[in-house]
């Protein structure tokens, strides 16, 4: 399976150009690893995943894309949290006995 080399969209075999961004794919190679890791490392540490996208979005696009994922979904996750524990928090104090 190959991946496109400009922007990482999945691509028949034998194409000689990306039907989502239109670049040629002369110097196309197989892209080795999913990306899942790298998934779950943004997710566990965002500020690492997004050091990871940034340095991995040329030349593997794939697991770029997943390390920025994981590090969309982790931020959006440790801020629900943090907002959730001090409404908790407030509620808490508020409370009278």
């Amino acid at each position: 399976m190959k991946y496109c080399i400009s922007c990482g969209a999945e691509l028949n075999d034998n194409a000689r150009y990306c039907p989502k961004c239109g670049s040629s794919q002369s110097d196309n190679r197989d892209v080795g690893s999913s990306g899942a890791i790298w998934g779950i490392l943004g997710f566990l540490f965002p500020f690492v995943g997004l050091i990871l996208y940034f340095a991995m979005r040329n030349d593997d696009p794939r697991s770029a894309r997943a390390a920025g994922k994981g590090t969309l979904i982790g931020a959006i996750f440790y801020a629900a949290i943090i907002i959730g524990l001090q409404v908790l928090v407030f509620m808490l104090t508020r409370i009278r006995l």
